[in-house]
């Protein structure tokens, strides 16, 4: 991210065709200018990377870049000192260094430094910033319904490293049973969580989980004494809120409600979960379980149960109802 600094450095002028001696010196500011993108996220001792970034400077000067890098409660022990950059007044150099990451990416984590040195060896521009691989911490929801779950330098910002550290998930939009007026299918619209990240959110997969105790689902069962079933959840971004959608087409008997995850004759495509008619009762109360494994750029675990509470139908055979699913069904 672009960050500009100036700097106050003395030298001598000309005033007026008449050289100044002695002590007639003026301050003179110099306005440097850097842009780095944000670096981010890394296994432990992942493959070491390159850090590129544009330096502009409001002068002709020459310059070297400093490098130091420490595991972090630790010595200095990588230092790099670049060839000479020649830049020309408002024009832009390259900068370009390595972070050693195989060797030093514990999960300590890292301290860069980075320094433009200048002829006299003396420092005219710096940034700090820290780095840590990812983590893949399990999330307790009900401790981040209110305040979120933050994690810190696995994305950075490497020139604007103070307020740009941070990756942030609130499950503000977590409730624990399915919001539906009527008995006949499960609806994610009502479920969300607000995130924040230097980079912008990537997709992750989850699924919903559930055991069906009462063989109530028949072309979903298996031969185990409590089938256990994972429908495949997509999450993605909608300004500050992630949003939660069956992930892939599913088929449904229009005149059963029977589900299933393969076509069957008489089955027809569908985005929802439906319910099998007239098992309400075996439903209620019923746990499905929101999971994801690794979610977002710290790669996080979390579960999340929710009750289906319901006690009205709205859908019922085709052949004796109002309402029935007819066709295909998105």
């Amino acid at each position: 991210m672009r960050k500009i600094k100036k700097i106050f450095v003395v030298l001598g002028c000309l005033l007026s065709g008449v050289l100044l001696t002695g002590f007639d010196w003026v301050l003179f500011p110099i306005e440097v200018k850097t842009d780095f993108e944000a670096i981010g996220p890394f296994e432990q001792y992942s493959n070491d990377y390159k850090v590129k970034g544009t330096i502009r400077i409001n002068r002709n000067i020459s310059f070297r870049d400093k490098i130091t890098i420490n595991e972090i409660g630790k010595s200095p022990i990588f230092f790099n000192l670049s060839e000479v950059h020649y830049i020309f007044m408002d024009n832009a150099a390259n900068i370009t260094f390595k972070l050693p990451l195989r060797d030093m990416l514990s999960n300590n984590g890292i301290h860069v430094k980075y320094e433009s040195i200048d002829d006299n060896n003396k420092p005219f521009h710096s940034f700090e910033f820290n780095l840590k691989p990812i983590m893949h911490k399990e999330i307790n929801v009900k401790e981040h319904l209110s305040n979120p779950f933050v994690i810190e330098d696995i994305v950075v910002d490497p020139d604007d490293y103070n307020d740009n550290n941070t990756e942030k998930i609130l499950f503000d939009g977590f409730v624990d049973y399915f919001n539906e007026n009527y008995y006949y299918r499960l609806d994610l619209d009502d479920l969300f969580l607000t995130y924040s990240c230097l980079k912008e959110y990537q997709d992750d997969d989850g699924y919903l989980e559930f055991y069906d105790h009462y063989k109530i689902f028949p072309f979903l069962d298996n031969d185990d004494q409590v089938s256990r079933f994972q429908i495949p959840v997509k999450s993605s971004q909608n300004n500050s809120k992630i949003c939660f959608k069956f992930a892939k087409t599913m088929y449904v008997n229009p005149k059963t409600l029977d589900m299933s995850f393969i076509q069957f004759d008489n089955f027809v495509p569908t985005k929802y979960f439906y319910l099998p008619i007239n098992k309400l009762d075996l439903l209620l109360d019923q746990t499905f379980t929101l999971k994801f494994d690794s979610f977002g750029y710290g790669k996080s675990s979390f579960s999340w149960d929710i009750k289906y509470l319901n006690n009205h139908y709205l859908i019922g055979n085709c052949d004796n109802s109002d309402y029935c699913v007819k066709g295909e069904i998105f």
